[in-house]
Formats: C-alpha cells, sequence, structure tokens
C-alpha cells in the first residue's frame, strides 16, 4: 500500500521530530524517546490492548521486521511501516490523530 501525499508528510514530520541528529535514521532508542506510551494506548483503547506498556511491546515488535541490519530504520522504511498501518484507517483525521497521539507532535496544519 502507499500513502497519501498527506499521511507521507505526517510520517515524515513524525520521523524527522524522532530523528534529533539529523543523520536520516532512527534507532529504537531513539524512538522511545518520543514514543508515548499513553497516547498509543489511548488511540488503540482498552479493549485491544490492557496497557500502555503492552501497547508500546505490540509497536516495538512489530517494527522490528523493517529495522536494518544496523539497528536502525530510515524514511523510506519508516513510511512503509506506516503504509501497512494506514491500510486499516480509513480516515485522515484518525491517520494523522494516531501519529499525534504516538510521537506527542504537536497539531498539524494541513497544507493546501
Amino acid at each position: 500500500p502507499s500513502l497519501s501525499a498527506r499521511r507521507y508528510e505526517l510520517v515524515k514530520i513524525a520521523f524527522c521530530t524522532c530523528d534529533q541528529s539529523n543523520v536520516g535514521f532512527l534507532t529504537e532508542e531513539d524512538m522511545k524517546k518520543f514514543f508515548n506510551n499513553d497516547g498509543f494506548h489511548s488511540f488503540l483503547g482498552e479493549s485491544l490492548i490492557a496497557s500502555a506498556n503492552q501497547a508500546a511491546s505490540f509497536f516495538f515488535q512489530s517494527i522490528q521486521e523493517y529495522l536494518g541490519d544496523n539497528n536502525a530504520i530510515d524514511l523510506q522504511d519508516f513510511a512503509e511501516y506506516y503504509s501497512c498501518v494506514s491500510a486499516e484507517i480509513s480516515s485522515d483525521v484518525n491517520f494523522e490523530e494516531l501519529l499525534v497521539m504516538q510521537w506527542r507532535l504537536p497539531k498539524i496544519e494541513k497544507r493546501e
């Protein structure tokens, strides 16, 4: 699946938020600094996953296959991961809400 331009822009903002050293890739440690366990859990809901820690474990287990040999992920693979997530979320508003809650992003203005 591919991301719409808007969804790709949101994924890129999340990636750049985590890439504070501006090296073009993220380690699991980089992502853990910005990952919001409670926000991700709130988005998923109690009925799907019982706790915020379980929600975080779910995310970090699911992204493992996208980490390269250097145990890092670049923007292309980060976007590929989210293209699979995106396929399960029909609403752009809900997809944006996921990223905002998951990565503690500010509300992002839509560009025309």
